[in-house]
C-alpha cells in the first residue's frame, strides 16, 4: 500500500501517511516531499454531492473508474543521484560566470550516510537528516548552515562509491600509582609513556676490522629495543657476548643467552665464530639467565 511506502521512506507512522495521501489525492511522491518539507497534515473538506434522482425503472449505471496509478518513490540513493546532478548544473552555471571561489563549507556524501565539514558521520536512513536531505535534493542551503554559508560557497564532495568507516579509537591507557608494602614512599603516575621512556633507544655499533670480512646481526633485547652491530665473520660467540656487554651494562653481571630466530636454535659453543654458526645477516634474541 501507498501509506506504508511512505511510511517506510520517512519513518512516519501508517496513520499519518495515509492523512498526507490524502491531502495530495494519492500522489506518494507529493505526500514525501510534503512530510520533508515539515507541512502539516490538514483534512480536505469533502463536498457531498446532492443526489439526482432517477427513474424508478431506470437501471442502476454503473461505471469503472480506473485506479489512480502510485509512481514509485524514490529511494535514498536516487536522492543523492538528484543531488549531484542538481549540484553538477550549478557548477557549470557558476563557472560560466568565472566563480572560482572555494568553498568554506563542505558536505562529504558517502555509500551509507553524509559527513557535513569535519563532524560527525550521519546515516542517510536516519529520520532526524531527512530535512536536510531534502533541503539539499531541492538546491537549497539546508537550515543549519543558512547562516554559515552562501550558495556558491558550499562544496558537495562524492564519495558514493566508498561505504564509510568509522576510525578506530585508541583504548584509554590506565593511569595509576605503585604502592609499596611498606608504605606510599614511591607514589609515580605509571602510563604506556613512562614504560616506553625506560626502554633505551635503537642502537648501532661497528667492532669490525676493515681489513677482515665482516657482517651486520640484529640484535633483539628483553626491552624490545635493537642492538645492531658491524662484526667480523670470525668474531666468537664469546666476543659477540662481551661486545653486548659493553653496549649494555645490565649484561655484565649476567650470563647471557642467544636464540637465532631462523632457523630457531639457541646458540651454546662460545668458541664457535660468527662464519662456523651460520650468524651472517642473521636476527637473534637476547636474554639473561
Amino acid at each position: 500500500m501507498a501509506e506504508k511506502q511512505v511510511a517506510e521512506i520517512t519513518g512516519i507512522d501508517i496513520k499519518t501517511a495515509k492523512q498526507y495521501l490524502e491531502m495530495t489525492n494519492g500522489d506518494a511522491n507529493r505526500a514525501v516531499d510534503l512530510i520533508f518539507s515539515g507541512a502539516e497534515v490538514r483534512k480536505t473538506p469533502r463536498i457531498i454531492k446532492p443526489k439526482t434522482p432517477r427513474p424508478n425503472n431506470a437501471a442502476p449505471s454503473r461505471t469503472s473508474v480506473a485506479p489512480k496509478s502510485i509512481q514509485p518513490l524514490k529511494t535514498s540513493n536516487e536522492i543523492i543521484n538528484d543531488i549531484f546532478t542538481e549540484m553538477s548544473q550549478k557548477e557549470l552555471q557558476k563557472n560560466s560566470i568565472g566563480d572560482q571561489s572555494k568553498g568554506k563549507h563542505s558536505i562529504t556524501f558517502y555509500k551509507n550516510g553524509f559527513i557535513v565539514d569535519d563532524g560527525e558521520f550521519r546515516e542517510n536512513s536516519d529520520p532526524k537528516n531527512a530535512d536536510f536531505l531534502s533541503s539539499v535534493n531541492k538546491a537549497q542551503i539546508p537550515e543549519e548552515l543558512r547562516d554559515k554559508c552562501r550558495p556558491s560557497d558550499l562544496d558537495v564532495i562524492d564519495k558514493r562509491e566508498e561505504e564509510y568507516i568509522k576510525p578506530k579509537t585508541q583504548p584509554n591507557v590506565f593511569i595509576g600509582q605503585s604502592k609499596s608494602i611498606g608504605g606510599d614512599t614511591n607514589k609515580r603516575p605509571t602510563t604506556a609513556s613512562n614504560q616506553n621512556s625506560s626502554r633505551a633507544p635503537n642502537t648501532f655499533k661497528d667492532f669490525a676490522n676493515p681489513n677482515l670480512p665482516s657482517t651486520k646481526i640484529r640484535l633483539q633485547l628483553e626491552d624490545s629495543s635493537i642492538l645492531s652491530l658491524s662484526i667480523n665473520l670470525s668474531t666468537t660467540i664469546r666476543e659477540l657476548k662481551k661486545y653486548i656487554s659493553q653496549c649494555r651494562p645490565e649484561y655484565i653481571q649476567n650470563k647471557i643467552k642467544l636464540v637465532l630466530n631462523v632457523p630457531h636454535r639457541e646458540i651454546t659453543n662460545d668458541a664457535g665464530t660468527i662464519e662456523s654458526e651460520g650468524l651472517k645477516m642473521s636476527q637473534i634474541q637476547v636474554s639473561s639467565i
